[in-house]
């Protein structure tokens, strides 16, 4: 489906627990902001994970900083992922999330 000018989301539920992917083409939707708010806001729940899969990182590098403030409360993973290795990275991250709640 092409949404002009809007952010497509999808939620899927898997073992692991629910799958969030936040997508559009076009640049400066805003994506990152988005992605990144509702992981602050899911962690209230439980363990998150975030996969950036974006070549400009900027979902990591946010990741890298909330890492060192004093205010971040949870733990938020950020794995930065090229797009040909997404299946099995996103294997081994589940592995990790096991241990991590």
């Amino acid at each position: 489906m092409n949404v002009p000018l809007m952010l497509q989301c999808g939620v899927w539920d898997s073992p692991m627990g629910k799958v969030i992917a936040v997508a559009q083409q076009k640049g400066g939707a805003g994506k990152t902001m988005l992605a990144a708010q509702l992981a602050v806001a899911l962690t209230e729940s439980g363990s998150v994970a975030l996969v950036d899969i974006d070549p400009q990182g900027s979902l990591t590098i946010w990741g890298k900083l909330r890492a060192t403030s004093p205010k971040a409360v949870h733990t938020i993973k950020v794995e930065t992922i090229a797009g040909w290795r997404l299946a099995a990275e996103v294997e081994k991250l589940k592995k990790l999330m096991i241990t991590f709640s």
